[in-house]
């Protein structure tokens, strides 16, 4: 089966929450702060046939910088299945890309 990336909406902003927390344990967000994250960010879940194996965040560009961030989350029970790439700096744990917009 193949992955599927849906927008996050105000109907499932809370299913997107739910993975972030799981998944960040250490920094729990309140329905408040998803709400705030979706007003500025795009939001997305990833599914593979009927079930949610993970989300992202893409944080566009500020206006002074060309960088875009994209952060991706996949739960415990379906990593090291192909869903996402693994970006991870010598002695760390954070996994990350950064994006540069080419014009």
């Amino acid at each position: 089966m193949s992955l599927r990336i849906v927008p996050v909406g105000p109907d499932t902003i809370g299913l997107w929450r739910d993975i972030h927390n799981a998944v960040i344990p250490a920094h729990q967000l309140t329905s408040d702060d998803a709400h705030e994250r979706l007003s500025r960010n795009s939001l997305t879940l990833a599914y593979v046939g009927e079930d949610v194996v993970g989300n992202a965040t893409i944080r566009p560009p500020r206006p002074d910088s060309m960088t875009a961030t994209v952060i991706v989350r996949i739960l415990p029970g379906y990593r090291r299945k192909g869903h996402a790439d693994r970006y991870v700096l010598g002695g760390e744990t954070a996994t990350y890309v950064d994006l540069y917009l080419v014009t």
